[in-house]
């Protein structure tokens, strides 16, 4: 791999925790072997740290330690000498012990985001009514002590209610569906927004130069042509209908053709009916109809990359692939970042979404 002069500043990787408020000591910090943070849109975020042990007299050091007891608050940031980012807070959630005769053992430790076990825990059904979704994911979130950063929803929904025994976060990932809206947590904050119309890379990266791998794959399977929403007024018993066809995403990758429009130059039309979905006007059924279009295509180019450590790149950001021919070569959105610090360096692996070719 080539190495340019802007790289020089990666070659100290390093990463700093904080446990309960306090920084680790040099001599704590010491005996933290490796980590590993892992992020994904529409999911919870996790993080593993794993601790080589040594004696202490005649018991552990580390292994049963309170500075490593779960539930204990974890921060970390990651990045190198002269660049270190906020990656995680988190909870000590589980703790791993390793035992082989005749070495001093190691463990892991790892967890979740803030307000996790809130939004995981199977609970009582909930109703919300005459309020929009962007207000109800507002409200979980305080309920999860986390702060929301949300863009308002474009419309009011009748009632929308949480089933008895789910989760809040199957909750919200089925509204973020319904609206096209990504979420995901990081640190304090529950993020619930609009996909952005317009993909701005933070960074390209080069096969042969600062990608070291990339494995991608073009599938038409699940992408559709066209849309067709109908549903029945209760009040005017009149039929709501909406539409959205190929070419009217909002997303774009520069100025590549829509998956929808590559699907139907190539094999025809195909339309999907929903007519089981509530909507109470046109531009509501509309809007569903563009969301679920939108959805079709998420899939139509998918990859897997690793770079070299890259802690700008977190899920929701974008990049620029270079050099992969004409096809594979274009800007694609991270759905799930995964940053590994140990023995071997600092390296990052993307699981990136492209809906355009």
């Amino acid at each position: 791999m080539v190495v340019n002069k802007a790289d020089v500043r990666r070659y100290a990787p390093r990463f700093v925790l904080t446990i309960n408020g306090v920084d680790l000591s040099p001599q704590v910090s010491h005996a933290v072997t490796g980590l590993e943070i892992s992020q994904q849109l529409n999911r919870n975020s996790s993080f593993s740290c794993r601790v080589q042990d040594s004696y202490d007299g005649f018991d552990f050091r580390w292994l049963g330690s309170p500075l490593f007891k779960y539930g204990n608050e974890v921060s970390i940031a990651i990045g190198y000498s002269n660049l270190l980012l906020p990656a995680l807070e988190g909870t000590i959630q589980n703790i791993a012990p390793e035992f082989v005769s005749g070495t001093a053992p190691s463990f892991s430790f790892g967890g979740s985001d803030r307000g996790y076990t809130y939004l995981t825990t199977e609970s009582e059904s909930r109703t919300f009514r005459d309020t929009r979704d962007s207000d109800i994911v507002r409200q979980i979130a305080k309920d999860a002590h986390l702060q929301a950063v949300v863009d308002q929803t474009s419309r009011s929904v009748e009632e929308r209610m949480k089933a008895s025994g789910g989760t809040y976060l199957e909750f919200i990932r089925l509204m973020a569906r319904q609206n096209n809206y990504q979420f995901r947590l990081s640190g304090r904050r529950l993020y619930f927004q609009r996909r952005s119309g317009n993909l701005k890379p933070v960074m390209t990266l080069t096969w042969g130069k600062d990608l070291i791998s990339f494995r991608p794959e073009l599938s038409t399977e699940q992408t559709v042509t066209k849309v067709i929403v109908r549903a029945r007024d209760p009040v005017n018993k009149e039929t709501i209908e909406g539409s959205a066809t190929a070419g009217d995403e909002r997303q774009r990758a520069g100025g590549a053709r829509p998956a929808s429009k590559v699907v139907r130059e190539s094999q025809g039309e195909r339309v999907r009916l929903i007519n089981n979905q509530p909507v109470r006007s046109t531009d509501e059924a509309n809007e569903l109809a563009l969301s679920e279009l939108e959805n079709s295509s998420e899939n139509f180019m998918t990859g897997s990359a690793e770079l070299i450590g890259a802690p700008e790149l977190w899920p929701g950001a974008c990049v620029m692939l270079a050099g992969l021919g004409k096809w594979f070569s274009g800007i694609y959105s991270i759905e799930r970042a995964t940053h590994r610090i140990d023995a071997q360096g600092y390296r990052t692996s993307l699981e990136l979404k492209r809906n355009a070719l």
